[in-house]
């Protein structure tokens, strides 16, 4: 269960920012994040940040996932620039409020080399 803390953007860190951490994704590979979630109002985005060589901050946003009452699938795919040499995802919530509800389930991501087991 991930909630807004309040009115307005929330963020979900899926993995500590440290800006030279690639957490087992590799630059220049292609991977999949995917589950089901609900969502009780506003919409959700997956969010991916990068550190590339020239030390500058990129992002790679999904489209957003509309609310949704019942148990809804998503999925998408992204590639780690080759320049990058830090990676970090989090989930954006906005136009909710601290009272709407998102819940995830069969959370995966699928590419090279990557494993949940990195994570911990």
């Amino acid at each position: 269960d991930l909630s807004p803390a309040g009115s307005g953007d929330t963020y979900h860190k899926l993995m500590v920012p440290y800006l030279t951490e690639m957490y087992g994704f590799l630059p220049g590979k292609t991977y999949t994040v995917s589950g089901k979630y609900t969502l009780t109002a506003g919409n959700m985005k997956l969010v991916g940040q990068y550190l590339t060589q020239e030390l500058r901050v990129e992002h790679t946003f999904s489209e957003g996932f509309a609310a949704a009452s019942s148990l809804t699938p998503f999925t998408y795919t992204f590639t780690i620039p080759e320049t990058a040499i830090g990676f970090w995802a989090k989930i954006q919530i906005f136009d909710a409020s601290e009272n709407d509800k998102l819940y995830l389930t069969d959370f995966s991501i699928k590419g090279p080399r990557w494993s949940p087991a990195l994570l911990s």
